[in-house]
C-alpha cells in the first residue's frame, strides 16, 4: 500500500521542524514532496521575497535497511530591489558658453518599509545620465534632491534663472511624477528591472544690466566762451563689447542712463564733432576728457559711470607786419632806414 499525508513546517534557526499529519508508507516505496504556495516571507515588507520557493532533493526511496527517507525543502528568502538613475539638461544654454562644463550635485535618500534608510551623493553633467544607484528595496520612499547652491558658475551674460528647476521620475511601471522645484519624490516600484529614472531641468537665460554718461563742460570755461546751456550739443556713443548700445546728444550737466546691456560687456564712451555753443570764433573745443570704460556686472543697478568733459580754448593766430616801400625812388632811397612803430588789436570783450 502507498501512504501520504500533509506537513506544516516551521523555521526555527536553520533547517524546519515539521508537525501535522503523517501515514504509514511501505519499505522501498518512492516518495516525492510537493511545497504549497508559503505566502511572503514579511507581511509588513513586499521586498522581500522567496525567490526559490519549495524545491526539493526528492525524489527518495524509503530504505528498508534504516525505515527512513529524508526530503529536504529548500525556500531561499531575498529581496527586489530597483536602480535609481538622475538625467540632467539644461534649457536656454549651452555647456562651456553659457555655464561651467562641470558637475551637478544631487542627494537621495530611500526609506525601506523596513531596515535602515539607504542615502547618497550622485554628480552628473548637462546631458548626461548618472551611473545606477543599486540596491534600493521595492516599495522604498525615495526623495532626490539637487544642491541648487552648488551650480555650475554661469557665464556672462547667463545667470541661472530663479525657480527655474524641474524634476520627473519616471518609473519602470506604473505613471510618471513631476514637481516643480528642485525635489522630488516616489516609490521604488517591484518587478523584473525595476528602477526609477529621474530627469532634472535647469533654465538659463541673458541678462541685462545698465550704465550711465554724464557730460559735462568744464567749470572754468562756463563763464568764458559757453553759450550752450541747456542745449544738447554734445553728440556721444556708447559701444559695449563689439555693438552700439546708444548714440544721441546731451545738454551740459545731463546724464543718460544706457539700459538692456549684457551683463560682462565693457562699455567705451566716444564724442563726435561739436557745433556751436561758443561765443564767437575765437573760442575752440578742446579735445574732450572721458574717464575710464565701464563692465556691466549688475542687473538691479547701473554698474557705473562714465564722464565726460569738456573745455574750451581760445584760438589765437600770428599777426605779421611787412614794411613796403613804394614809389619811383624806392629802389634808390630807403633800404637802409630802421623803421619803427605800434600796432594794437581789439577783440570785443577782451582786453586790447
Amino acid at each position: 500500500m502507498t501512504g501520504g499525508g500533509t506537513a506544516v513546517l516551521s523555521v526555527t534557526s536553520g533547517p524546519a521542524t515539521s508537525n501535522g499529519n503523517s501515514a504509514a508508507v511501505l519499505l522501498g516505496s518512492t516518495c516525492t514532496v510537493t511545497e504549497n504556495d508559503p505566502g511572503a516571507p514579511n507581511d509588513a515588507d513586499p521586498s522581500y521575497v522567496f525567490s526559490t520557493a519549495g524545491t526539493t532533493s526528492g525524489p527518495v526511496v524509503i530504505d528498508p535497511d534504516t525505515r527512513t527517507g529524508n526530503v529536504d525543502v529548500t525556500n531561499v528568502v531575498a529581496r527586489t530591489t530597483g536602480g535609481l538613475t538622475i538625467t540632467k539638461s539644461v534649457e536656454g544654454a549651452q555647456a562651456g558658453t553659457g555655464f561651467a562644463d562641470t558637475d551637478f550635485t544631487f542627494t537621495y535618500t530611500c526609506t525601506p518599509l523596513t531596515g535602515e534608510a539607504i542615502t547618497g551623493t550622485a554628480t552628473v553633467r548637462a546631458g548626461q545620465t548618472s551611473e545606477t544607484i543599486t540596491g534600493i528595496p521595492e516599495g522604498s520612499s525615495c526623495t532626490v534632491t539637487e544642491d541648487t547652491g552648488a551650480l555650475p558658475a554661469a557665464i556672462d551674460p547667463y545667470r541661472w534663472d530663479e525657480d527655474g528647476t524641474s524634476m520627473t521620475a519616471t518609473p519602470s511601471s506604473g505613471a510618471a511624477v513631476s514637481a516643480d522645484g528642485a525635489s522630488i519624490s516616489f516609490t521604488m516600484p517591484g518587478g523584473e528591472d525595476a528602477g526609477v529614472a529621474v530627469a532634472a531641468t535647469n533654465t538659463m537665460s541673458e541678462r541685462y544690466g545698465s550704465i550711465q554718461v554724464t557730460k559735462t563742460v568744464a567749470e572754468a570755461n562756463k563763464a568764458n566762451g559757453f553759450t550752450g546751456a541747456g542745449e544738447k550739443l554734445f553728440p556721444v556713443t556708447v559701444t559695449c563689447g563689439d555693438a552700439q548700445a546708444y548714440s544721441g546728444t546731451l545738454a551740459d550737466g545731463e546724464t543718460v542712463t544706457v539700459e538692456g546691456i549684457p551683463l560682462g560687456r565693457t562699455c567705451t564712451v566716444t564724442e563726435g564733432t561739436i557745433s556751436g555753443g561758443l561765443a564767437d570764433g575765437s573760442y575752440a573745443w578742446g579735445e574732450p576728457t572721458i574717464t575710464d570704460p565701464v563692465t556691466v556686472t549688475s542687473e538691479d543697478a547701473s554698474s557705473g559711470t562714465v564722464t565726460v568733459t569738456n573745455t574750451i580754448e581760445r584760438v589765437r593766430a600770428d599777426v605779421n607786419l611787412t614794411k613796403v616801400l613804394s614809389g619811383e625812388l624806392a629802389s634808390q632811397f630807403g633800404a637802409d632806414n630802421s623803421y619803427s612803430g605800434s600796432f594794437t588789436c581789439t577783440h570785443d570783450g577782451d582786453a586790447t
